[in-house]
């Protein structure tokens, strides 16, 4: 419960709302929540790797 909570609170929902529509509605809107995170990692993590390939390509 606390991760729909955190999206509602993210995306300006009431969790009351949500509940009411359904477990799929909850569902979706968490996801959704976490993927913007997920993306984040990916794209920080991709952003190490070029760096760190710069740095090495540099000091040759």
């Amino acid at each position: 419960m606390d991760l729909l909570a955190d999206a509602a609170e993210e995306f300006g929902g009431d969790l009351g709302e949500w509940v009411e529509r359904g477990a799929e509605y909850c569902d979706v809107s968490i996801r959704c929540y976490l993927l913007g995170s997920a993306v984040d990692d990916v794209i920080n993590e991709l952003q190490d790797k070029i760096d760190l390939e710069q740095d090495e390509t540099e000091s040759e």
